[in-house]
């Protein structure tokens, strides 16, 4: 039984040098696409950072939003992250938050920012949560067509805290 093992061991590590090999070579001549870098410094800018400079009116949502959607479809034909875009609608949100922040004083601004704390700063989800509305899959291919009727809580929560939903 030893040599037997042996003997299957050897033929193994052959047998997944052989493949190792030809994919190697394979996968070398092979020309990468890669994602290109963002020139775009709102697409740097953390999500404190991002409402600090709502708040300030430095930026709107509306820039903000723009930004991440310019971005998304500039890359999403390379990677394939996003299944459903909901450009429109965050648009519009964003839209709404920068009037309503428009006609604020610094005082009412700071204290709309401390109850929702990521104020006109965009968001994706995995196509794993449930949003009201929408097919969410899971990548099963069954739920193709299923229309959810809730959003999960982590969403609600987002939000409520003043996060625009942009895409899934």
């Amino acid at each position: 039984m030893g040599s037997f093992s042996c003997l299957i061991y050897v033929i193994s590590r052959i047998y997944f040098l052989v493949i190792t090999t030809i994919f190697g070579l394979v996968n070398h001549f092979k020309i990468r696409k890669r994602v290109p870098a963002t020139n775009d410094s709102l697409l740097l800018l953390s999500a404190t950072e991002a409402v600090r400079k709502i708040a300030k009116r430095e930026i709107t949502s509306q820039q903000l939003v723009g930004a991440y959607v310019h971005r998304i479809e500039q890359v999403n034909g390379l990677i394939n992250a996003v299944v459903i875009k909901l450009f429109n609608e965050a648009t519009r949100k964003a839209e709404e938050i920068d009037n309503s922040i428009a006609g604020m004083d610094d005082y009412q601004l700071e204290e709309l920012t401390k109850s929702r704390p990521l104020l006109g700063v965009p968001f994706t989800v995995k196509d794993s949560l449930e949003v009201d509305g929408q097919v969410i899959t899971c990548g099963i291919y069954a739920q193709k067509g299923i229309k959810r009727t809730a959003t999960a809580e982590v969403i609600k929560r987002m939000q409520a805290a003043g996060a625009i939903l942009i895409a899934i």
